[in-house]
């Protein structure tokens, strides 16, 4: 569907939100010369799509598959790190994987920190996740590790930012941070 040799292009002129713009041959056209445009806008920040033109005939109520091709292609996009909180993620989860080893190495005996891709469950395989890692350790066993790095708290200390709400999902009991129970979607024992 996309024209031969043509990518996705970003719209860094603003802060806020991104053009998409891609070069589409018509599905139904006989003429492999015709082109279309399509534009999505999508959040700088998260890459959710505010939505979406195509130049072809059911392009203009929004619902033409051209859309549809550029949104998956987005996910293509999203998962290369085209947007600042994914670079942000990307730059700063191995600075933390790295502090947490040095953090915990001395709690732990052997400790160890391994990537994994997708890992699912061998009793149910329909329950899966994508860790940031597998801590192993003699006193422990194996546990899952989870990154969390918030671009929205970024300029912040993380005592600055659980105080002002911008990490929902940590609070502060006797001086240490803490999983907040409460968090909806989140952390359950």
């Amino acid at each position: 569907m996309f024209k031969s040799g043509e990518e996705l292009f970003e719209n860094a002129n603003s802060e806020t939100f991104s053009v998409l713009r891609a070069l589409c041959n018509p599905s139904q056209s006989t003429n492999a010369d015709v082109v279309k445009v399509v534009f999505v806008i999508v959040d700088k920040i998260s890459g959710v799509p505010y939505g979406g033109f195509c130049t072809c005939t059911v392009g203009h109520s929004g619902t033409c598959g051209h859309i549809g091709a550029v949104l998956f292609r987005t996910a293509d996009f999203l998962a290369l790190g085209s947007f600042e909180a994914i670079k942000w993620g990307r730059k700063n989860e191995p600075k933390a994987r790295q502090a947490y080893i040095n953090k915990f190495q001395h709690w732990h005996k052997n400790c160890t920190v391994s990537e994994h891709g997708l890992v699912v469950c061998s009793e149910y395989n329909f329950i899966c996740g994508s860790p940031d890692g597998i801590v192993h350790c003699a006193c422990h066993g194996k546990r899952l590790l989870v990154i969390k790095c918030r671009y929205s708290a970024r300029a912040m200390s993380v005592t600055e930012a659980v105080q002002s709400r911008k990490i929902k999902y940590l609070g502060q009991e006797n001086g240490r941070f803490v999983l907040r129970k409460e968090t909806p979607g989140g952390y359950c024992e």
